[in-house]
């Protein structure tokens, strides 16, 4: 039987690399083709692959949407699937359940929440159907504390803006007191 595994959390707390922990596992485990993919418009670190913050690589499959999935790849030929950054996939929950109606694995890393702590919609819903979640927490950027939040630092006029140096991982302590301007960075 199939499953949803997903990792969560806020930026910096380790997705990606735990992501590539369980591909890298499975392959071990005798997987031969499992699929690792990333939305097209996340170029941050590599175009073809997919990149933790600390260099491991895996090659990847770029992707609009879920329906590129159903579409792209011979499902009944492949156990297990693994998107990075699944905020930025296009798609619904029902073509989720399709993919894992196919007797596929989905193994999914993304953020929950914008800066904003307004929920992507995708995700909220798959984390709903998921068999698995997994929560991360960072270091604070600002007092070292466990993080479970990401602050923009600047001006948002659009929930995706894809960066990097421009996002915090913050603790809920530090995450009120840059929203009420109390600290500066």
């Amino acid at each position: 039987m199939s499953k949803i595994t997903i990792i969560t959390g806020p930026m910096k707390c380790g997705k990606t690399k735990k992501l590539i922990q369980i591909y890298n596992m499975v392959k071990i485990q005798g997987d031969t083709n499992p699929i690792m993919i990333k939305p097209c418009i996340d170029n941050r670190f590599s175009n073809n692959e997919v990149v933790s913050r600390d260099g491991d690589k895996i090659p990847c499959y770029n992707i609009k949407s879920l329906k590129d999935v159903i579409q792209i790849f011979a499902l009944e030929k492949i156990n297990n699937i693994f998107i990075d950054e699944f905020q930025f996939i296009k798609g619904n929950i029902n073509q989720l359940i399709d993919i894992k109606n196919k007797d596929v694995n989905i193994f999914i890393s993304g953020l929950e929440k914008t800066s904003e702590l307004k929920f992507f919609n995708l995700m909220k819903q798959a984390i709903k159907i998921a068999n698995t979640v997994i929560y991360l927490t960072g270091d604070c950027d600002v007092c070292g504390n466990p993080s479970h939040y990401t602050y923009y630092k600047g001006t948002k006029t659009n929930n995706i803006l894809i960066g990097d140096d421009c996002y915090l991982t913050v603790c809920k302590s530090c995450y009120k007191k840059l929203i009420n301007k109390e600290i500066l960075i």
